[in-house]
């Protein structure tokens, strides 16, 4: 390894630190809310940062540069959620809402080339993530009758119909988002060494 993937292993190990740190302070007090999206979002790209980090010793490079851009999409959400929204900034929140998309969008900026990426049809696999948290939003509706935030706003109160349309449009917005994303990666590492 390189002096920069020295650099960029050690941040990916912070980095998952830090989420998985955050997001369990953030809901250790109130385990029955494990089921929103933040919680799980934050949980798995940690444990994702967190296995890159032990890959990149073993294997001695990274995962490829979609996982990382499917990591930020499912959290840089979270930012633009907690923007339009105005989601909990309490405590932990803070860095589960803020700091902790922002550190990551700045690792995806500063280690991930876009220009590695040969199918570009690999950047719609950030729709994986939605797609999963959205099942097990149902799935935990039906155990428990209580569906957690953000699915709420989408099944509760909604005829099929509309939450298809809705599902449909999340999908669209994750989409476009990653793929606006992904040119702008590549237009910042035009000139780096794929």
């Amino acid at each position: 390894m390189n002096g920069k993937d020295k650099i960029r292993s050690a941040s990916t190990l912070i980095l998952g630190a830090l989420f998985l740190t955050a997001t369990i302070l953030g809901y250790c007090k109130d385990p029955v809310s494990m089921s929103e999206y933040c919680f799980i979002s934050g949980m798995t790209v940690g444990l994702i940062l967190i296995a890159s980090f032990f890959y990149s010793l073993a294997a001695k490079r990274f995962f490829p540069e979609w996982i990382y851009a499917d990591c930020m999409i499912t959290v840089f959400v979270i930012f633009l959620a907690t923007i339009i929204l105005r989601l909990n900034l309490d405590g932990a929140f803070v860095s589960i809402h803020i700091v902790n998309p922002i550190l990551l969008f700045l690792y995806w900026a500063i280690f991930c080339n876009h220009n590695r990426i040969k199918n570009h049809l690999l950047i719609s696999t950030c729709l994986v993530f939605p797609l999963a948290y959205l099942m097990i939003a149902k799935i935990v509706q039906f155990a428990t009758g209580n569906c957690p935030f953000p699915a709420v706003l989408l099944f509760e109160g909604n005829p099929p119909h509309l939450v298809i349309v809705y599902i449909a449009a999340v999908c669209l917005v994750y989409l476009i988002l990653n793929y606006i994303l992904h040119f702008i990666n590549r237009a910042i590492h035009k000139k780096t060494p794929q």
